[in-house]
């Protein structure tokens, strides 16, 4: 799969320069606003500007767990969002409840 084929290259890349990849702490950036629930979906996508609707999703905490479950057993540590999609206090709760929600995999919180 894509991710598999990506941190092949990734550690080809580090076996090349003599990095060992343990040192890095691979992180990836989420394209997706946090919402409470899917039926305010809608409303976020369209406050967005329409060059970036295309490549942003929306998703639940739990949704957003399931969608970073694949990069934390791949070996990210990390995950970070543009400050576009945490623009309120309760984006960023959310936030933390993604944080808490993926607690105990490979991400350190």
């Amino acid at each position: 799969d894509e991710l598999k084929r990506k941190k092949a290259i990734y550690e080809q890349h580090c076996a090349e320069v003599g990095r060992d990849p343990s040192t890095v702490l691979l992180t990836v950036g989420m394209n997706v606003v946090l919402v409470h629930d899917e039926k305010d979906a809608k409303p976020v996508l369209d406050r967005l500007p329409v060059e970036r609707r295309a490549v942003t999703r929306t998703a639940t905490v739990e949704q957003a767990a399931e969608i970073l479950q694949p990069y934390l057993d791949a070996g990210f540590g990390g995950f970070t969002f543009s400050n576009q999609t945490l623009p309120t206090t309760d984006a960023i709760a959310r936030a933390g409840e993604l944080i808490k929600a993926i607690r105990g995999s490979a991400v350190a919180a």
